[in-house]
């Protein structure tokens, strides 16, 4: 378990024990629906995965645009692959962002593969 927040591991813990009770699977509850951050022209936002995926793919490239973008000029972007500090970690929100354009390329490759099969 990297990167993983050692502070929230027991709240972690116990949301799963309860996800498990209630009759999911394993498999289903490490899928979770995460809250996704981005980046689009005129601020930040905020939605689930779930959102991200029923989303039109001219959608996703603009946001995909603005959030790689925002990366691109951000001066720590070297460290974003690096090992988040324990505690407090002054580039979540860039980390989170990160994550953002990793799922968007996810998705597009996807639909990619998806129409290029039929």
């Amino acid at each position: 378990m990297t990167g993983v927040d050692t502070e929230a591991l027991p709240y972690l813990e116990e949301a799963c024990y309860y996800l498990r009770k209630k009759g999911l699977s394993f498999q289903e509850v490490s899928k979770g629906n995460e809250k996704i951050t981005f980046v689009r022209e005129n601020g930040f936002y905020h939605c689930r995965r779930s959102d991200l995926e029923t989303m039109d793919s001219p959608a996703l490239m603009n946001i995909f645009e603005s959030s790689k973008k925002f990366l691109d000029f951000d001066m720590y972007r070297r460290y974003l692959d690096t090992k988040p500090p324990v505690g407090y970690d002054p580039m979540a929100m860039q980390r989170q962002i990160k994550r953002a354009v990793e799922l968007i390329q996810e998705i597009l490759r996807q639909r990619w593969e998806q129409e290029k099969a039929h």
